[in-house]
């Protein structure tokens, strides 16, 4: 007990032991054991550095690529062919990040149990493709995914209740990602109530830590895993080991590739695909500048107009190096109710504290080349990102339906 008070006065956050007498004995010891366990030096620097912003910095140009639609039939059919052998032959995998809730859906429960009006959920959608690419191949995809503090009970508990979707249990792999505490503008960590931190999911970029520390790449290197597939859980349409994107990742050779779409107009706010210094990355919409994002190349199509659509496959020598390594923090500054010693519970009306996140692409700038397949956007991405509008459940369902669902 002195030693974790002198700890936390040492970092100016005594205010972590508020109320500490008034808890069981039970919760004094596992509050003790996550206060010993916070990094305070860390979270210190992540305060510190909040208003600063990776910059883009260094010689930047825009990505190469391959259109898929420019692929001859007989090159498709070789690319598929190839990836449909790799699939059989057991050394695929599938990584979907989501730990996300479905709060700006209107939803209460995990992202992935959501669904679109499609009578089958998020995770009941990339089941489906992943069983009928196991049908058809003969091989295993083991599925790992990468829940949160906040939804992993009940992530685990719907694929129960719906029988894994048919997809054998023992092939399916549910890891949790890191947390963050949630600091306000002096740098205070805040508390949720007595005796628990505020804390907040580390970003997607956090899953190679939590694929190694999880024992999931572990369980990889064991089933003799050569290529992952890494996606997102909130595109409707994504195509998990898409047997032509494997088939393309193995010609190229590079250790990661990635699907994109062509941006839909200079303005939308989506990352786009760049070389930076020799090495691949996602330079974010708002850090292009307005040349960059204008900018037409010989045959009218934007120079930066590659779209990230969080659709990647990496080499397992690659991931597991990627797993090791550090990434950037990002900050994000919003309204966190959270427990006032002296005032109780507080619900902010305005943003109050930084949640500080990392981001699977800045991973990218580890690797010497990346490999880009642009699929058409209407047949392989359908994002559920907002209650309404543009990337909402109702244009998921249309571009569904369009698909033939």
């Amino acid at each position: 007990m002195e030693t974790i008070r002198a700890k936390l006065a040492e970092f100016g956050q005594e205010h972590l032991l508020y109320g500490f007498d008034t808890l069981p004995a039970d919760r004094q010891t596992s509050y003790l054991a996550a206060l010993s366990e916070l990094d305070l030096a860390y979270i210190k620097k992540l305060s510190e550095n909040a208003h600063v912003s990776p910059t883009l910095g260094g010689a930047i140009t825009p990505s190469p690529s391959t259109r898929a639609s420019d692929l001859t039939t007989e090159e498709t059919a070789e690319l598929t062919a190839i990836g449909k052998q790799l699939i059989a032959s057991n050394t695929v995998a599938v990584v979907t990040m989501a730990g996300g809730q479905g709060t700006r859906l209107g939803y209460d429960g995990p992202k992935g149990c959501f669904d679109v009006g499609i009578g089958i959920p998020l995770f009941g959608l990339i089941a489906s493709r992943i069983a009928a690419l196991q049908a058809e191949t003969g091989g295993v995809l083991p599925w790992y995914i990468m829940t949160s503090n906040e939804n992993h009970e009940k992530t685990v508990a719907f694929f129960r209740d719906n029988k894994f979707f048919g997809l054998n249990p023992a092939d399916v792999f549910f890891f949790p990602q890191g947390q963050l505490p949630l600091v306000s503008t002096d740098g205070k960590i805040l508390l949720a109530e007595i005796g628990r931190v505020a804390e907040g999911p580390d970003g997607n970029g956090g899953v190679f830590a939590a694929l190694l520390a999880s024992g999931a790449l572990a369980d990889m290197e064991k089933r003799g895993i050569r290529q992952v597939f890494v996606c997102g859980i909130d595109n409707a349409l994504v195509r998990p080991a898409d047997p032509l994107f494997l088939g393309f990742f193995e010609r190229d050779g590079a250790p990661c590739a990635s699907k994109s779409v062509a941006k839909a107009s200079p303005e939308e706010r989506v990352g786009a695909f760049c070389v930076k210094d020799g090495h691949p990355c996602v330079i974010e919409y708002t850090e292009l500048t307005p040349e960059m994002r204008q900018a037409r190349n010989d045959a009218g199509l934007l120079t930066y107009g590659d779209a990230n659509i969080v659709t990647h496959l990496m080499r397992f020598d690659a991931l597991k190096t990627l797993c090791t390594r550090g990434l950037p923090m990002h900050t994000a500054f919003k309204a966190i109710p959270h427990y006032l010693p002296g005032q109780g519970q507080i619900t902010p009306k305005e943003p109050n504290a930084y949640k500080f996140e990392s981001f699977i692409f800045d991973a990218f700038s580890a690797l010497d080349r990346m490999a880009i397949l642009q699929v058409t956007r209407e047949a392989e991405f359908a994002p559920v990102k907002n209650a309404t509008g543009n990337d909402s459940p109702a244009t998921a369902l249309a571009l569904l339906r369009q698909n033939g669902y």
